[in-house]
C-alpha cells in the first residue's frame, strides 16, 4: 500500500492558498493550507508532511525573508528531515541561499509555473520519502551491529574455570 502524500502550504495570502489547494489536489492525498505560521508547530504535531511550503514573508510591507527563515529553522527543529520549499513574490538570490543554507530543499518564485510547482513537489515528496528509508535504515544497520557485536557464547557457567574457558 502506497504511504499518504501530504503537503502543507504555509501562505499569508487567501487566494495563493486556494489555488494550491485547487491544483494539488489531484496528485496528493491531502494538501492543508494555513495563512498563520504561528499554527505550523501544531499542525506539525498532528500529522507528518511529506512537503512543506512555506511563504517568506507574512507582515503586510514585509520583504526582507527574515520571518520565512525563522520559521524554516523552526520546522527544521521540529522534524530534521522536512523537505521545505520556500516561496516568495519578491526574488531575492541572498534570501534564497540563506533558505538553502539553513535548510530550504528549494525557491519557488510567485507567480509560478504550475508544472515547474507540481514536478518540485513531486520531486520533494521522493526525497523525503527517500529519507525516511535511509533512517529506517541506518536505525535498522544499527541495531543489527549492537546484536552481532554482543558477545554470544554457546556455554552456560559462572565458574572461575568456564571464566577462564570463555
Amino acid at each position: 500500500m502506497a504511504e499518504k502524500t501530504n503537503i502543507l502550504i504555509i501562505d499569508d495570502d487567501r487566494d495563493i492558498l486556494s489555488a494550491c489547494k485547487v491544483l494539488l489536489k489531484r496528485q496528493f492525498d491531502s494538501v492543508v493550507t494555513c495563512q498563520d505560521p504561528r499554527e505550523i508547530p501544531a499542525l506539525m504535531a498532528e500529522q507528518e508532511f511529506q512537503v512543506i511550503m512555506l511563504d517568506m514573508n507574512f507582515s503586510p510591507g514585509a520583504s526582507s525573508g527574515e520571518e520565512g527563515l525563522q520559521w524554516l529553522e523552526k520546522i527544521i527543529a521540529i522534524d530534521r528531515d522536512a523537505v521545505v520549499i520556500m516561496v516568495t513574490a519578491f526574488s531575492s538570490v541572498g534570501a534564497a541561499v540563506e533558505a538553502m543554507k539553513l535548510g530550504a530543499h528549494d525557491f519557488i518564485e510567485k507567480p509560478w509555473n504550475n508544472e515547474r510547482l507540481t514536478t518540485t513537489l513531486a520531486a520533494a515528496v521522493r526525497l523525503r520519502r527517500s529519507r525516511e528509508e535511509t533512517r529506517r535504515f541506518k536505525q535498522h544497520n544499527r541495531i543489527l551491529t549492537e546484536d552481532l557485536s554482543r558477545r554470544h557464547h554457546p556455554i552456560i557457567g559462572q565458574s572461575q574455570a568456564i571464566g577462564q574457558v570463555l
